[in-house]
């Protein structure tokens, strides 16, 4: 459970008109709670704090899962588990976009190149803008990868396949050359566990690495058995990993997104966004 959320809990039961000292005393009887959505270590210290001396509260001993032993009396009971359907709701959803941008850099090319700040702003305003850009081409094309997860839990995306690609060339008793055939993965992994701020933004904690193939610029020096050229596939790779700060519906330019090519010719850049989705109201 968030940090804040607990703090603005603690808060609101400290200022409830009756004090748990106050409570009359009464027979005590046992119940269980099964935590479903926060920490039972972390709901264990906001109700024991709360009601110390009305009520015994401890996580269950281990391997009994993420649930509450509870001893208080009826009354009590009853205060604790309507006190525990606000703390233990459902968490929020948080909708993480990530672009995968490729920019063509090539010597000799004269097309403008886009403005930096063209890449932040709101999430579907970014994206009208990389169809724009493609079309101009200062684009030469772009991946957007979407998912959503629990605040706090880790997500997981996985585009990749793994495909066959030329790697290079064996020589043949003949003198020609035969081509060498070796399976790679390509395409784009994402991690990401996300946290809401105080300040209505999202702390994104997130790794992302893409890899994409292309004939290298030249063909292989030699030909094939068949006398055709053949070209070797180039690999490019590019991987983000760290903390980015994102307002909410808005999307930023990774700047520390790093990116490894043989022929150096081409950039790859990787923009972030987040929304998110509050959990739906309980039917009545």
């Amino acid at each position: 459970m968030p940090r804040r959320l607990l703090v603005c809990s603690l808060l609101m039961l400290a200022a409830s008109p009756t004090a748990a000292q106050d409570r009359p005393a009464t027979e005590q009887k046992p119940a269980t709670y099964l935590v479903k959505y926060a920490a039972a270590k972390d709901l264990e210290g906001i109700l024991a704090k709360h009601f110390k001396g009305a009520a015994q509260i401890q996580i269950s001993r281990e391997g009994a899962g993420n649930s509450l032993l509870i001893n208080a009396s009826p009354p009590v009971l009853q205060e604790i588990m309507k006190t525990l359907e606000q703390l233990d709701g459902r968490p929020r959803s948080v909708a993480v976009e990530v672009f995968v941008v490729e920019l063509s850099t090539k010597k000799g090319d004269n097309k403008e190149r886009p403005d930096e700040k063209e890449f932040s702003g709101a999430i579907n305003d970014v994206a009208e803008r990389l169809d724009a850009m493609k079309k101009k081409g200062q684009v030469a094309g772009f991946k957007r990868i979407q998912l959503t997860t629990p605040e706090g839990q880790p997500g997981l995306q996985d585009l990749g396949e793994s495909k066959q690609f030329v790697v290079g060339g064996s020589g043949l008793p003949n003198g020609k050359i035969t081509r060498m055939m070796n399976r790679r993965k390509v395409g784009t992994l994402l991690k990401v566990t996300p946290r809401i701020t105080a300040d209505r933004s999202v702390m994104l904690a997130l790794a992302v690495e893409d890899s994409r193939a292309q004939d290298a610029v030249m063909p292989w020096v030699r030909v094939d058995e068949n006398g055709n050229p053949f070209f070797i596939t180039q690999f490019i790779h590019s991987w983000l990993i760290g903390k980015i700060s994102v307002a909410l519906g808005q999307a930023v330019l990774a700047k520390d997104a790093k990116v490894t090519s043989k022929e150096g010719e081409r950039a790859t850049l990787i923009i972030v966004g987040a929304s998110v989705k509050e959990p739906e109201a309980k039917a009545k």
